[in-house]
């Protein structure tokens, strides 16, 4: 069983355990309204346990890369984004977060690896999950993982997606651009494989709109082709 299984049949033990929990606890103080919300959030943070000990028992050694070696370092993403599940209305994107100081692997990902709740409802996007598992490495709360990791981060951390990161999403999650920024400081640089295509938003500015915010942006120019036929599976 893959890790992206394990993950889908926690989420559903977390459903079927908040459903329960929301049913049929009466509160810890008497007071119907307050003790589901309690309840709840007991249940929540039991599901992350559980997430971060599947993370652990499965987490992967990653390769030693040499320093500044960009074509490596999109060659481990885009072997993150082969484990996508092939999918008509989404991208197989993969990513990985390094750290430039020590040339040392922080996390890699890849879409819907990680679904609700820890990740987003329907798609939680590649670089999401790199920051969720360093959130989930540090005993820190997954969602939105962007707001809690900067201070474990290192100080110039390096971010390589083998497709630019989205400035729009139809479903209306947290955009990557938006949770980039949010690390800007520690995020300094971030290595793109392809622009993205058009196939569902016409106009992403994701590479323009880092480099505004003063975030340095390059395209990695030899393996677009591999990254693309990757990119389109299942389409």
């Amino acid at each position: 069983m893959s890790m992206y299984d394990d993950q889908n049949v926690l989420a559903i033990r977390f459903t079927i355990l908040l459903i329960w929990t929301q049913r049929n606890l009466h509160g810890f103080s008497g007071h119907h309204r307050l003790g589901r919300i309690h309840a709840a959030e007991a249940v929540t943070f039991y599901f992350h346990k559980d997430v971060m000990a599947q993370t652990s028992n499965t987490a992967t050694v990653h390769p030693v890369i040499e320093r500044n070696d960009h074509h490596s370092f999109m060659e481990y993403a885009l072997k993150q984004a082969r484990l996508s599940p092939a999918a008509h209305a989404e991208f197989c994107v993969g990513a990985v977060l390094v750290d430039s100081q020590v040339n040392r692997i922080l996390s890699a990902g890849y879409s819907m690896e990680l679904p609700s709740p820890v990740g987003d409802q329907g798609n939680t996007h590649a670089e999401q999950c790199c920051f969720i598992k360093v959130a989930l490495a540090h005993n820190l709360p997954p969602a939105h993982a962007e707001d809690h990791i900067r201070h474990v981060l290192p100080a110039r951390t390096v971010l390589y997606t083998t497709m630019e990161p989205c400035s729009h999403r139809l479903s209306g999650n947290t955009t990557c651009v938006e949770r980039i920024l949010k690390l800007k400081g520690v995020i300094r640089s971030v290595y793109v494989g392809i622009r993205q295509p058009s196939t569902f938003v016409r106009c992403n500015d994701g590479m323009k709109r880092l480099q505004e915010a003063g975030i340095e942006v390059r395209i990695t120019e030899d393996m677009k082709e591999y990254i693309l036929n990757v990119s389109m599976a299942g389409h």
